[in-house]
């Protein structure tokens, strides 16, 4: 990024000494899934994403970070379609050596090992390391000498087996990954925990505040609390584990024993209302000096779900520097150094002209990768329309053909044709949304005489940068409510595409006037196809001087949008001083 971002916390440290803390005593940011490339598949959608953006910025910005992780050596699974329009789900083994990771080792050279008691036995783990630029990621794996093979088998998948692995999943990331931090000598000031998965890691944090203070128990809860920083993404019951209590408390009573922790009173705190189950979600809450939630609408309906708990609206925002073309990148960054002016509002002294050529070189590339994956040509002069993401329920990616024979009309117009791209993995547990993608499969079928419409196989990162960059239109049609921010048309409008949207988590946010299109939730499906034939087409088709004036107006609106308010950069900020500020003023007892 350019020089401006990265000397704004040696500014601010200029201005606020006690951020000086930071330096010593970094933010430990725990997650259950990063993307940070498509060579360690180990993130599953937005939530892997968003983190990997997070992560990327802290480097950008200078805030001292670590990031906490898991390492799946199957990662997420590799997706095909079979001749039954079925998902196929391949496993993918990751090489931690190729991916640039390297084995934390003891003060003797030796892989450091470590240890956690968990129901009558001891797990052990090793860690990986990672460097992304300053930040220093570690990631914890069970495949050692000395465990079983069901325990090798705990970092074997993201989000796979039952509720048994899940839970040894959960308390490896959070007790394990504050254990590797304070054997490292690393004492974070801040406990930043991406969703409620890591949220055992405060049993470890108590116990070494006590260790280390001699403080008993109650006055190491009450510190720890202050450090504690919780995220909620979704509010979709899937987002959020819940296992039985008994489950719980057998898992968890020998670790408790042993650091002096009361479980009784910590599964207190997670219980939902019956008193049989347990939430991370709750525990989280229950935990946290400060809760986030990741769009205005998305705390104003988590508040309705959960109304005891304050909601701070952090939106998420996206790494500009990962997520924009690169030639477009460049030509944004020489306009902000030739005009001194900050990089958000570069796009304005570019001409309509070369911003048009960029893009049009852009949908080529995409259209040439459209053809390498599915043999498809599509045509670099119609209008395309790009609904990728993860595929679930609430996304409603078949709302579009709830009319076939509408759809066919719309694609097929002589003067305003269209065509389409679909890309998405539903989860393997998933079984409506792997329907969902099945109906979607056969549907392209029927329509398919023209070749307009395709679905994409195996929706990676790689993939999902050509498209954000290369596509004309980005569909998002989800159940208004369900979709807590989104990030793929942040993604797609920072390179100049235009949103077709329902105001949804962070759309709902935007005043898309002159800048894309609203889909009226009442009557969704009529909607869609009622402005893309219509304005949607119009604007596109129309031409001065073979320019589609209108059109690129519009693209610079909606970049100046994205790039000025949803930007990782904006949102990291937001973080700092919503966030982490009070949490640090809250521990020196200001």
């Amino acid at each position: 990024m350019d020089n401006f971002n990265n000397k704004w916390f040696d500014r601010l440290l200029l201005d606020n000494q006690d951020f000086s803390l930071l330096r010593q005593n970094p933010v430990a940011y725990f997650c259950a899934e990063f993307a940070l490339s498509d060579i360690m598949p180990i993130y599953s959608g937005g939530l892997g994403v968003l983190a990997g953006d997070l992560i990327k910025e802290a480097d950008e910005l200078g805030i001292p970070f670590v990031g906490v992780g898991l390492l799946y050596k199957k990662g997420f699974f590799k997706q095909t379609i079979d001749g039954n329009s079925e998902q196929v789900e391949q496993e993918q083994q990751i090489n931690p050596r190729t991916a640039g990771m390297s084995l934390v080792l003891n003060s003797e050279g030796n892989v450091f090992i470590q240890s956690i008691p968990v129901d009558g036995r001891i797990i052990h783990f090793q860690t990986w390391q990672l460097k992304i630029g300053s930040v220093d990621m570690y990631f914890l794996d069970t495949h050692v000498e000395g465990n079983s093979e069901e325990d090798k088998a705990i970092t074997d998948t993201l989000y796979g087996g039952d509720n048994h692995t899940r839970i040894l999943q959960e308390i490896l990331l959070g007790i394990g990954g504050e254990k590797m931090l304070f054997a490292q000598g690393i004492y974070p000031a801040i406990y930043h925990m991406n969703e409620g998965h890591s949220a055992f890691a405060a049993l470890g944090i108590i116990h070494h505040h006590m260790k280390l203070t001699k403080a008993d128990f109650a006055t190491a809860y009450a510190y720890v609390q202050k450090k504690l920083i919780f995220t909620n993404h979704t509010l979709v019951p899937a987002g959020n584990d819940v296992f039985p209590k008994d489950l719980v408390e057998t898992n968890l009573k020998e670790y408790a024993m042993e650091v002096g922790v009361p479980l009784d009173e910590f599964i207190q705190k997670g219980l939902t209302p019956d008193g049989t189950l347990f939430s991370m979600t709750i525990f989280a809450l229950n935990l946290s000096f400060k809760v986030n939630a990741v769009s205005i609408l998305h705390s104003q309906k988590a508040k309705a779900l959960w109304p005891n708990y304050e909601m701070i609206p952090v939106t998420n925002g996206v790494n500009l520097s990962t997520w924009i073309n690169p030639v477009l990148y460049h030509k944004l960054l020489d306009s902000s150094l030739e005009n001194n002016i900050p990089f958000e509002e570069a796009v304005n002294f570019i001409s309509r002209g070369d911003l048009w050529k960029i893009h049009q070189e852009m949908k080529e590339n995409l259209l040439k990768e459209v053809f390498n994956i599915s043999g498809n040509i599509l045509d670099k002069d119609i209008i395309t329309m790009t609904w990728a993401r993860r595929i679930a329920g609430y996304k409603r990616p078949d709302l579009m053909f709830l009319d076939i024979e509408k759809l066919k009309y719309i694609m097929n117009n002589i003067q305003k044709p269209v065509q389409i791209i679909i890309a998405g993995k539903p989860h393997p547990h998933d079984e409506e949304g792997k329907r969902i993608l099945h109906n979607i499969l056969e549907n392209i079928k029927k329509i398919n005489e023209t070749n307009r419409i395709v679905f994409l196989p195996n929706y990676s990162m790689t993939l999902a940068k050509s498209l954000v960059s290369g596509s004309d239109l980005w569909l998002n049609n989800p159940m208004r409510g369900y979709e807590a921010s989104g990030t793929s048309g942040m993604k797609a409008g920072a390179n100049g595409v235009l949103q077709f949207t329902v105001k949804d988590g962070w759309t709902d946010e935007v005043d898309w006037n002159g800048k894309g299109w609203v889909i009226d939730d009442n009557d969704a499906s009529q909607s869609l196809y009622w402005q893309l034939e219509s304005d949607i087409t119009s604007t596109y088709y129309n031409r001065q001087n073979g320019l589609p004036d209108t059109w690129i107006e519009m693209m610079i609106n909606t970049m100046n949008t994205v790039l000025k308010q949803y930007s990782a950069k904006r949102m990291l900020i937001d973080y700092f001083n919503k966030m982490y500020v009070p949490s640090m003023n809250a521990q020196a007892g200001k």
